[in-house]
């Protein structure tokens, strides 16, 4: 027969660390060295980190990582969420060149600002096409 005083197969395992002092200073640790990581993976990006979500002592930290990293370096108690901006697009520079010089095109052809908006709305924001045709046909 089984021993009854066996702990269950299902019970989770024991922590691995039972004084719980030093689990968070180790978490702190991970902490701060994750957003560091991230910074020099990813670049010093805008980003904000959450802690504590909808408890009494919430707390929201909005910085560059590196900042941030150095924030919560130190002991950092409850649950952490860490959220980075997206990495800039290489292509957002392409495109506005390109952007501009279909424009140019357009405008060249005789067509109006606000004919040129509407086509070009499909891939950009027609308020922002408007712009670009009057700020360059005055030029």
């Amino acid at each position: 027969m089984a021993d009854a005083s066996a702990a269950p197969a299902s019970a989770a395992p024991a922590s691995p660390d039972p004084d719980p002092e030093r689990e968070a200073a180790r978490t702190a640790l991970r902490t701060g060295m994750s957003i560091a990581h991230w910074a020099a993976r990813q670049g010093d990006r805008p980003a904000l980190v959450a802690r504590e979500l909808t408890k009494v002592h919430e707390e929201l930290a909005r910085g560059a990582l590196s900042q941030l990293a150095d924030r919560f370096s130190g002991e950092v108690r409850g649950e952490v969420v860490v959220v980075v901006s997206g990495a800039p697009s290489e292509a957002e520079d392409d495109d506005a060149e390109a952007l501009e010089q279909e424009v140019r095109a357009r405008l060249a052809r005789g067509e109006r600002p606000k004919e040129i908006a509407e086509a070009l709305s499909g891939a950009h924001p027609k308020r922002e096409v408007y712009q670009l045709a009057l700020k360059l046909k005055g030029s």
